[in-house]
């Protein structure tokens, strides 16, 4: 069902899968990972102190970098919208009023998501009715109003998600270049 690309994003990032194309859900849920994730954009974040560590030590070892959120990709189901589920019975009350909001940027059909990042603050989610399941979008969500006018956002395709992680080979590539830039000044 997740397109080839997909896939091999998975495997760059050290990852596993198993993409039977059964459903959506299961090859979702068929992702596992053994690490969180920086962004492409996590050397626009680092602190005064790491950056004086880079121009002084060379380099930072990637799981080190803690002054930018680290996404976490463990799927698992979320039916906020979906009567009968132990998610409904914990936000529907919350979430009534943004129902109608959802709607309009997902589509009607909300009744099931599955998380595919998470940290402190945000989700990330697919939804398993997408109109395409070989690279559904991602929606981002705040946790304190997850499906409120300011708190849902289109991040993208699946593969543009994936593509936004960092691999080792890139965390490598961005140091280098982030120690040349600092050490040129």
């Amino acid at each position: 069902m997740l397109k080839k690309e997909i896939k091999d994003r998975i495997i760059t990032l050290d990852g596993n899968c198993d993409f039977q194309g059964k459903s959506l859900h299961d090859d979702l849920m068929s992702i596992s990972f053994q690490r969180t994730f920086l962004t492409q954009d996590f050397g626009d974040f680092l602190d005064d102190e790491q950056y004086e560590r880079l121009r002084t030590d060379g380099a930072i070892p990637e799981p080190e970098i803690r002054t930018y959120k680290r996404i976490e990709v463990e799927p698992f189901l979320y039916t906020p919208f979906k009567e009968d589920t132990e998610d409904y019975e914990d936000e529907y009350d919350v979430l009534e009023e943004f129902e109608e909001y959802a709607k309009s940027i997902i589509g009607e059909d909300i009744q099931e998501f599955l998380v595919v990042g998470n940290t402190d603050t945000e989700r990330w989610i697919v939804c398993l009715a997408d109109s395409n399941p070989a690279n559904p979008k991602v929606y981002s969500i705040d946790m304190d109003l997850p499906f409120s006018e300011n708190c849902l956002f289109a991040v993208g395709t699946l593969e543009d998600y994936f593509n936004g992680f960092v691999s080792a080979d890139e965390y490598k590539m961005a140091i280098e270049k982030l120690v040349d830039e600092l050490r040129s000044k």
